[in-house]
């Protein structure tokens, strides 16, 4: 969703992103809790080569676009199975 408007995409602004999405704003409070779940998250993703950490920015690696593309079709397949 952040490389949509901006790439790559800075830590900083994963770390603020990652905690809204998930809906832990009000749970992970301190600057620390924030910080150490979102490099938890990062770090996986990194490790399944998802994403790429070169200077404290994130790229999307060619196993991630493949990973959305994949996404984006078997929605689009189950939305064109629901109108038949």
């Amino acid at each position: 969703m952040l490389a949509k408007s901006l790439y790559p995409v800075p830590r900083e602004i994963i770390q603020d992103y990652f905690v809204k999405s998930v809906g832990k704003t009000k749970t992970w409070k301190t600057e620390k809790a924030r910080k150490t779940a979102s490099d938890i998250f990062s770090n996986y993703a990194c490790e399944l080569e998802l994403l790429a950490d070169i200077n404290n920015h994130f790229y999307i690696a060619p196993k991630g676009i493949q990973a959305i593309l994949l996404l984006q079709l078997n929605r689009s397949i189950k939305l064109i199975e629901t109108k038949y």
